[in-house]
């Protein structure tokens, strides 16, 4: 396997990492690092290791950052559409 083929299963170990849990399957089709594992083709102790490395978990924060980022104008945009059709209703607005 080269280089850039374990820079890319990496990568895709940050995003699944990086995304709620709820989102994972929609995302990735599967659940567990170990079913990821099998997807990436490889081994589940790669995954731990890299998981292991101090740097894979500043990519994970860069990915929630920019998942973040994405998803931020339209969870505000749909807030304040229900607050304005709701204002009264508590579970809206506190």
């Amino acid at each position: 396997m080269s280089n850039t083929e374990k820079v890319n299963e990496r990568y895709q170990l940050v995003r699944f990492t990086a995304l709620p849990a709820e989102l994972r399957k929609k995302e990735f089709g599967v659940e567990t690092q170990e079913e990821l594992a099998v997807k990436l083709k490889t081994l589940p102790s790669s995954l731990s290791r890299w998981k292991a490395d101090d740097s894979f978990w500043e990519e994970v924060r860069r990915e929630m950052r920019i998942w973040g980022k994405s998803l931020s104008p339209r969870i505000l945009g749909k807030l304040s559409h229900n607050i304005l059709q709701k204002p009264n209703d508590k579970s809206v607005a506190p």
